[in-house]
């Protein structure tokens, strides 16, 4: 750290983020701040530019993998709260600010008979990072429910809305995750159906359901958690590893690409259509596939007892742990498939 940087009020030095993030590893901020409000925040954003400091910006840290030396810089929470709803007909529009527990929100809009996110729960995270990875699960994906995204533009200092079809999303994707745009997201509006039925579309999720066509939202909430409970991907604090959730992306492949896997595989590989031109392949079938076994260990780290798509850490492990062990999954899926699978965790810095 430079001795000569006085941090304003409000800046704390060397934070631990490990305890910070849900992976539990990596080393400390060199400066951090949370971030309540916009005028704050471009106070900051100041002082960073000023001092010529890299800015990093953290949720609840469900998605990151922080490097063992620490993160140079400005790490800033961004902690924003608070929710405006309109109603027009049937649609409910609910403005949400970015710190909000994303959790807590499908909840919410569950326990009001607002449809439409429901499949979406016991995702951990706030709603600021929903439109960045463009979350989805059993089916729903953040940006069909999404009409604007509220941000923060780091280089004119000023705010705007940005639509649902300027944000480039696709799959586990969008505008803000493809560019160094300098956007910085500040609150995110979702269109809702007041009284609306459960839509439900993943076979999976459909199966654990006795009455799919007549289920409840309070139900659908409900079983999802139970899935994800017993994938291990709901965050429990009675039943907590640390993990990241999905450490891999599932392959999106277009035609090509596919056939040229298929002829790889020694047995028919399952898969599911994307579009005319692309197709999807579960990354823990391919992991399995490729001689990995749910509770394998890679020293401090190991592949989840309950889904493969799981990285914990045991005890002890380091983000170096972490990334040598994803790196081992990687290179053996790549040699025997010809894919290689992405991490799903942004890895700081």
């Amino acid at each position: 750290m430079n001795q000569r940087v006085k941090p304003p009020e409000g800046v704390q030095c060397k934070v631990s983020l490990a305890q910070r993030t849900t992976l539990q590893v990596g080393g400390a901020a060199e400066f951090y701040a949370d971030v309540k409000n916009e005028t704050q925040l471009r106070s900051l954003l100041s002082w960073s530019a000023e001092q010529k400091l890299p800015v990093h910006l953290l949720g609840d840290g469900s998605n990151i993998v922080v490097a063992d030396e620490g993160v140079p810089g400005l790490v800033l929470h961004m902690a924003l709260q608070g929710r405006k709803v309109e109603r027009k007909g049937s649609q409910v529009l609910i403005d949400v600010a970015a710190g909000v527990s994303w959790d807590y929100l499908v909840a919410y809009s569950v326990t009001q008979g607002w449809a439409g996110m429901e499949c979406l729960s016991g995702i951990p995270g706030t709603v600021g990072a929903t439109p960045i990875q463009n979350v989805g699960a059993y089916g729903q994906e953040v940006s069909e429910l999404i009409t604007k995204v509220k941000v923060f533009d780091v280089s004119t200092q000023k705010s705007f809305d940005l639509l649902a079809k300027d944000c480039d999303f696709s799959y586990r994707n969008s505008l803000f995750k493809k560019n160094d745009t300098g956007l910085i997201v500040l609150a995110v509006e979702f269109k809702l159906e007041d009284n609306g039925p459960a839509e439900i579309r993943y076979a999976e999720l459909k199966e654990a359901l006795t009455e799919p066509k007549a289920v409840t939202l309070r139900q659908v909430r409900q079983t999802v958690l139970e899935l994800r409970a017993n994938k291990g991907m709901y965050i429990d604090a009675d039943d907590y590893v640390p993990s990241a959730g999905s450490f891999f992306m599932n392959p999106v492949l277009d035609e090509k690409s596919f056939a040229a896997f298929e002829k790889r595989c020694q047995s028919k590989a399952p898969s599911f259509e994307m579009n005319a031109s692309h197709r999807k392949i579960p990354a823990a079938w391919l992991i399995e596939a490729a001689g990995f076994k749910k509770g394998q260990s890679f020293g401090p780290v190991r592949i989840s007892e309950r889904h493969a798509l799981s990285l914990v850490n045991l005890s002890g492990a380091t983000s170096r742990d972490l990334l040598l062990a994803a790196t081992e999954i990687q290179d053996k899926v790549e040699k025997i498939f010809g894919v290689r699978l992405q991490l799903e965790p942004c890895v700081w810095p």
